[in-house]
């Protein structure tokens, strides 16, 4: 009696270990089989640190997959709520979402002679000719690995550009030209901190003409990749040049009684000519709040762009 009891226990005990294999097995089977994902996008506000869902009437976009290895897997149209089908369930992949406003009436690509380049080598182009001082680009990098119980994703993309922005304070002028060096190529991948990566050197030149002036404050802009520094001692490349209402010429190199003047991504950087002269000895004053108080990077956090400049 005691050996049939025995008997009974054991065989129950193999049958649920049994049934144990066979769920766990069949959890694998579906963890390693093909999943498709979901990618919630939005985008970052211009005036404002809010996100919003993307707005597909306002910015043409695309998405590139890539494996762990960084080869080219898929692309395809951004839009708010993206589908990406025949993934592997556990493997890593890289996402690129890259947007830029529709009235800039190009098409993104991957700027390579190669059909597919790798995650590493693909860019697109930002700016391609001189006058497209108001372009805007961004983008978000997804690193992801779906299973069948983890296929939902969110992405924010913010502007990857920044800009350069000088004021003219208390000067009667009739014309006014900016020139800047500029890159003209964006790559797909980023580094710490979604450091921007860029190629291939592009002049960008704005003039505003007397109807555009004012005897208080002129403003004028050209947005850019970022750069570690555009200070140019000798205005070779980076300059300002002014024409007052009585005919005088001057070229200001873009130089900054700071020592640097950097472009970083989703900012503007201010530099203040006036007031006094500055500018013609230690070069610009530098400012990144706005405000005109001077480097305001205290904490290294964007601190505002406004379109309606």
């Amino acid at each position: 009696m005691r050996q049939n009891v025995i008997t009974r226990l054991s065989f129950c005990f193999m049958l649920v270990m049994s049934l144990f294999a066979c769920d766990k097995s069949s959890e694998v089977l579906q963890e390693n089989g093909e999943v498709s994902i979901s990618i919630s996008s939005g985008i970052e506000q211009a005036s404002s640190r809010a996100v919003v869902e993307y707005p597909e009437e306002r910015y043409t976009g695309k998405y590139y997959v890539y494996n762990s290895d960084g080869s080219y897997l898929s692309d395809g149209p951004l839009t708010s709520v993206l589908t990406i089908d025949g993934l592997t369930s556990g493997q890593e992949y890289k996402v690129v979402l890259l947007a830029v406003p529709s009235e800039q009436a190009y098409e993104i690509t991957t700027g390579s002679t190669e059909s597919d380049p790798s995650y590493n080598e693909a860019k697109t182009q930002y700016q391609g000719e001189g006058t497209q001082y108001g372009y805007e680009i961004f983008r978000d990098v997804l690193t992801i690995r779906p299973t069948v119980s983890n296929t939902d994703f969110n992405a924010v993309l913010t502007r990857q550009n920044g800009a350069i922005e000088i004021r003219i304070r208390n000067m009667q002028l009739s014309e006014v030209t900016l020139q800047v060096n500029g890159k003209q190529y964006m790559y797909f991948h980023d580094g710490t901190g979604g450091e921007v990566f860029s190629d291939t050197d592009l002049t960008l030149t704005r003039t505003l003409t007397s109807d555009q002036l004012t005897s208080s404050e002129t403003r004028i802009r050209i947005n850019l990749l970022p750069q570690e520094d555009i200070t140019d001692d000798n205005g070779d490349t980076n300059f300002l040049k002014i024409t007052t209402t009585s005919g005088a010429e001057t070229r200001y190199p873009l130089k900054s009684s700071e020592g640097s003047i950097p472009i970083y991504p989703n900012q503007v950087t201010w530099l203040t000519l006036g007031n006094g002269g500055e500018g013609s000895e230690g070069g610009f004053t530098v400012d990144f709040s706005g405000s005109g108080g001077g480097i305001h990077l205290e904490d290294h956090i964007w601190d505002g762009w406004q379109d309606n400049y």
